[in-house]
């Protein structure tokens, strides 16, 4: 699945879709992106889960909502 936008948006996204499930228990989707920060652009790659509320940039170290 490509999603466009930032990985802010498709973590987001990720969760939202898990949440939805009628039972996520342990579901997780894995989200590969770049960072949303211009000076970064750094590639990431996160497991998310219908529990997820943050992540890390594994480049510059700011960490999102998501």
């Amino acid at each position: 699945m490509t999603d466009k936008g930032t990985m802010v948006d498709a973590v987001g996204r990720a969760r939202h879709s898990l949440q939805q499930l009628h039972d996520p228990g342990s579901a997780s989707v894995t989200v590969h992106g770049t960072c949303p920060i211009a000076d970064c652009r750094e590639m990431n790659v996160v497991d998310v889960h219908a529990d997820t509320r943050s992540f890390t940039c594994s480049g510059c170290g700011t960490a999102f909502d998501a």
